[in-house]
């Protein structure tokens, strides 16, 4: 009893943040907010069947609601690229395809999540001085609000400025007390007796209904890379929640990561609601209270529909400016600069990735500086997985064969030359290999050059077309080369090759008392 009553008091607070900003999110977005909260239970029921952590409530968020809300089309625009980025997680998460986590670089992610969150405030801001900018970048949005000075309006700045006050506040010395749903109690209050302005329009009663967008091929196609960087997005703030939120002994599990976050994102789509991923503000409140299991979720979903049935009227009285603080506090983990310093202080190249992500985003809007985050992970995967180290082997006293330029008191392997490369070999690295195989020709001396491809569990044909090259070389200076520790899929492609009568040994200690 105890525990259910622990789990409630989760799912009571994770509902307090997750409702004001689902109609948040979907007046960004540009959709009906009662559409939002139609679709906020069953993306939480969705993920909380199929997800992989039992503390993730799925729901809108910031980031895709700019990201929605940067595509014009209107409303159709937004569902279309809920329904589309769902189903490619969706194919892909049954296709086991979670890998791809593993190539967006860190500092790529970071830099565009400050990015995106400094273009978010900047939005928000425009709503609590209640002034329109024009489309544009962070800087033309920013000039707009600046030089609109003499008309801001200064009930709706105090507002704005009081609630981010009081939220920080209430974070700071209360930070078990759900500080989102106090302000916006108060607010709501506020509003009724002193008739504030400007706040939310009315929002109708709605129960989940089919909301299809009108779109024909072409746009479907034409949809599709936006709908890929959405998809993209939601997988990393999805995955990146789940793993913070981890037990130590839960074993991570991005393919069903994939599948529920993409379930839930057609649903939403079905029902015409914003693109959702896991709520770092909800999923963190429900944590911090003490829920454990997939109850929080399932009570979350059905305490939604209570709100979505029974509650919507209280969001007319809410400003919008305290909306819009409420949206700037969900971003605020994503403005810290502490990941940007310790870049700038410990590794340049990390630094100069983030910043270009994070200005990608700011300048470029938001898809484009999605790409380049993508580009320049894949341009570190690449250039470290192609930047290869070959290291010379010499015999220890216990009989194990390590690097002989990091340790010093080695023993030789008379006759033999043991080459390992500390890495795959594929078509991007195999000249480094060659580099080095060239460099112990020169220093002549061994008659047999020893290649331990331990590190390599298959080789392509570009692979096996760069040994053969090598082996003509060792061969054309006299000496002959030889292979050892070769795993199955190696020995199976060199045995489908030229080099299937090159020898192989099983471990070193054969291949130098055969040297």
């Amino acid at each position: 009893m105890a525990t259910f009553r622990t789990e409630l008091v989760a799912a009571l607070t994770a509902v307090a943040l997750l409702a004001p900003e689902t109609v948040a999110f979907a007046l960004i977005a540009g959709v009906p907010p009662e559409r939002g909260l139609a679709a906020a239970p069953l993306c939480v029921l969705a993920y909380a069947l199929l997800g992989r952590s039992p503390r993730v409530i799925a729901g809108a968020t910031a980031a895709t609601a700019v990201i929605c809300a940067a595509a014009p089309g209107g409303p159709d625009r937004v569902v279309a690229l809920a329904l589309s980025a769902g189903a490619i997680l969706l194919v892909t998460g049954l296709l086991r395809g979670g890998f791809a986590a593993r190539f967006l670089a860190p500092e790529a992610l970071r830099g565009f999540l400050f990015g995106l969150a400094v273009v978010i405030v900047v939005r928000q801001t425009a709503v609590l001085v209640d002034v329109t900018t024009r489309t544009g970048d962070v800087f033309l949005r920013t000039w707009d609000i600046l030089v609109s000075v003499p008309r801001w309006h200064v009930e709706a700045l105090i507002t704005g400025l009081v609630a981010l006050g009081a939220l920080g506040a209430l974070e700071r010395s209360l930070p078990r007390v759900p500080a989102t749903l106090i302000v916006l109690l108060a607010a709501g209050v506020a509003t009724a007796r002193l008739h504030l302005e400007p706040h939310v329009a009315a929002v109708r009663t709605a129960l989940p209904g089919l909301h299809l967008p009108r779109f024909g091929a072409h746009d479907w196609l034409a949809l599709t890379p936006t709908a890929a960087g959405l998809a993209l997005v939601i997988f990393a703030l999805g995955h990146g929640v789940a793993e913070r939120l981890r037990d130590d002994d839960a074993l991570p599990d991005p393919d069903r990561e994939m599948t529920g976050l993409g379930v839930a994102n057609l649903l939403a789509g079905l029902v015409g609601g914003v693109a959702v991923t896991a709520s770092p503000s909800a999923s963190s409140a429900a944590a911090q209270a003490g829920g454990r299991t997939r109850i929080v979720p399932l009570v979350s979903a059905a305490l939604l529909v209570v709100v979505a049935l029974a509650l919507t009227p209280v969001f007319a009285f809410l400003p919008e400016p305290v909306l819009a603080a409420v949206v700037i506090m969900a971003v605020r983990p994503f403005l810290s600069i502490r990941p940007l310093r310790a870049y700038l202080r410990r590794d340049h190249r990390a630094f100069a990735v983030a910043a270009s992500a994070a200005l990608g985003v700011m300048v470029l809007t938001l898809i484009p500086g999605l790409l380049i985050a993508v580009a320049l992970s894949l341009g570190i995967f690449v250039a470290d997985s192609s930047r290869l180290r070959v290291s010379r082997l010499g015999r220890a006293v216990d009989g194990a064969y390590l690097a002989v330029n990091r340790f010093g008191d080695l023993a030789g392997t008379a006759g033999v030359t043991i080459l390992r490369p500390d890495g795959q070999l594929f078509f991007a690295n195999v000249a480094r290999l060659a580099d080095a195989v060239d460099a112990e020709l020169a220093r002549g001396g061994d008659t047999t050059i020893v290649l331990d491809l331990m590190a390599s569990f298959d080789l392509g044909l570009d692979v096996l077309d760069g040994l053969d090259a090598i082996r003509r070389r060792v061969e054309r200076h006299g000496r002959r080369i030889a292979f050892a520790h070769l795993y199955l899929g190696a020995r199976e492609a060199i045995g489908r090759s030229g080099l299937a009568d090159v020898t192989v040994y099983a471990t070193l200690d054969a291949a130098v008392a055969d040297g």
